[in-house]
């Protein structure tokens, strides 16, 4: 899973220097197929953030710090990846991964946090981590590579788990 991680904030620095980067507030991405990345990267206020890929060399990211912060991302098949960072106020995020090298790292870090990933098949993987305020999780994997690493460290935690 160490080795994931590494591999997902390696990529994000690689590709930070040659993607679009959309800053400031709502930031709504559609991208449809081949090498997608997409990347969205916002700093104050009244985040949103949206990233939707189909098919091929999926990745993803989405890293907004303070404030009113949501986000969602949705892609398709292949390659997957996604990372999703948010840090303080009312974070939220939903990622939804449907076929192939799937993998998702979330980490919140506080205030009203709560997540969702799902991913449907293939090499699996997830990481979600919050630190603190009402927590809660529900991540769903249903098929192949499997594995999960859930860590709230404060205040209301939830978590539910469902890996077929």
């Amino acid at each position: 899973m160490k080795t994931t991680i590494q591999q997902i904030a390696l990529l994000t620095l690689l590709l930070a220097s040659s993607s679009a980067v959309a800053g400031d507030l709502d930031a709504p991405s559609e991208l449809s197929g081949y090498n997608n990345v997409a990347m969205i990267d916002q700093r104050g206020n009244h985040h949103e953030a949206t990233i939707i890929q189909s098919g091929s060399k999926n990745y993803g990211a989405i890293d907004q710090r303070g404030n009113y912060q949501r986000a969602k991302l949705t892609q398709n098949g292949i390659q997957n990846a996604a990372s999703i960072q948010q840090e303080g106020s009312d974070n939220f995020a939903l990622v939804e991964q449907i076929g192939s090298q799937n993998q998702v790292l979330i980490s919140q870090n506080g205030e009203n946090n709560h997540v969702r990933a799902a991913q449907f098949g293939d090499h699996n993987q997830v990481e979600v981590v919050q630190h603190g305020s009402r927590n809660k999780v529900n991540i769903e994997q249903h098929g192949n590579g499997l594995k999960h690493e859930i860590i709230q460290r404060g205040n209301q935690m939830e978590a539910s788990i469902i890996q077929d």
